[in-house]
């Protein structure tokens, strides 16, 4: 069963993930409910992407209205398809809401144990990475490309809490959120040997020289080899791809297009 629900609040279109509800606020946005113009119509999230600012800003209100927060308190980063975990306190709230240049430093992976605090990632076919211990009072967010995802940066998240909080891998759950599907991502021998390397799967063979990667299973199969329970994986069967009434797609749109932003909050 699909564990992220639909949910339109005022005519802004978000996924969220009920079974988190009494620790944390889990939201993905959708394509649906913003101001921006062609080829980001219309809830493009994204300051870097090449829309307008000021619709993007818009955008960002009115994602975090339809959620009870102020766009203001958001935190992010500069995504580099990379493998570094920033920590956020009550200091860095803000930094990123409104600019790019004003992000965190480059990384993929933002934790806090910051109650009210929004982290926030952006996506158009990579895989979100949610992560929650709610014995531990921390989340965090991680942005798996296939680079990403080679670099093990899911694993190393797991890492990273249980060192900085002493918890135990067992302890952490984790959300994988909608992405690009092995119907839609087809990847070279380049892309497929580094996959491969990981000995973890998630390939299948397709036309020739060329393979169809499943790029959720890979991280949920890391995941688990860093200690994180099958049970505590809920993992998203949306593809962002094949659902483009809902959502934006790098690979589907050849590399114009808006993003969607994958937000986790402590309460």
């Amino acid at each position: 069963m699909e564990p992220f629900q639909l949910r339109d609040k005022g005519g802004v279109v978000h996924l969220a993930l009920p079974d988190w509800e009494p620790w944390a606020l889990v939201a993905f946005s959708t394509r649906i409910g913003g101001t921006s113009k062609p080829p980001y119509n219309t809830l493009n999230l994204g300051l870097h992407v090449g829309d307008e600012s000021g619709r993007v800003i818009v955008n960002r209100k009115r994602f975090a209205q339809s959620l009870g927060l102020e766009a203001d308190a958001l935190v992010s980063v500069r995504q580099v398809h990379g493998c570094h975990l920033v920590w956020a306190g009550a200091a860095r709230r803000g930094q990123g809401a409104f600019s790019w240049d004003e992000s965190l430093q480059a990384a993929d992976a933002l934790a806090t144990t910051e109650r009210g605090l929004p982290l926030i990632t952006f996506y158009a076919d990579c895989v979100p990475l949610y992560f929650l211990a709610p014995e531990g009072g921390v989340v965090a967010m991680a942005h798996a490309g296939w680079q990403g995802t080679v670099q093990q940066i899911g694993p190393l998240v797991v890492r990273e809490l249980c060192q900085q909080l002493e918890l135990a891998p067992e302890q952490i759950w984790v959300a994988i959120g909608p992405h690009i599907g092995p119907c839609c991502y087809e990847v070279d021998e380049r892309v497929a040997l580094k996959i491969e390397a990981l000995g973890v799967g998630g390939l299948t063979p397709g036309r020739e020289g060329h393979w169809q990667l499943d790029l959720g299973e890979t991280n949920r199969q890391l995941l688990l080899q860093a200690g994180i329970k099958p049970e505590n994986v809920w993992q998203s069967r949306y593809c962002t791809a094949c659902h483009s009434d809902l959502f934006f797609s790098h690979r589907k749109s050849g590399g114009k297009t808006g993003r969607m932003g994958a937000l986790i909050m402590l309460k």
